[in-house]
């Protein structure tokens, strides 16, 4: 019977630890923007709003401008690592709760563009 309960136990405590599939469906404010690995505290993408939706279309706007918002589709391939948003396509590097990281690398592998969301 201790062993039973035990089993039991262990049973609810793996089901409860199994983490939810992450999900970019939110709201998501860009706060780091580097060029070729270097910070660039001074990129216009700096403070742009990120809105993903369930229906495949994510909306941007920069601050103040919720009325010049721009709507794209996007898709996550998380096999791939990959996100595109509209005709671009990004290298997925972090996608966790509260923090996204994606930007471009050329032919050779080189970081051009690395945009982090919160």
């Amino acid at each position: 019977m201790l062993v039973l309960g035990m089993l039991v136990v262990l049973g609810f405590t793996q089901c409860e630890d199994k983490e939810k599939p992450f999900t970019l469906v939110g709201t998501w404010r860009v706060v780091r923007v580097e060029l070729g690995g270097q910070e660039d505290p001074e990129n216009a993408e700096l403070g742009k709003t990120y809105e993903f939706k369930d229906d495949g279309t994510c909306r941007i706007w920069a601050e103040g401008q919720k009325d010049r918002k721009i709507t794209r589709s996007y898709k996550r391939d998380a096999t791939q690592h990959v996100l595109h948003i509209g005709d671009y396509s990004y290298r997925l590097y972090v996608a966790e709760e509260g923090r996204v990281v994606f930007g471009s690398v050329d032919s050779n592998g080189r970081q051009l563009v690395t945009y982090t969301l919160n």
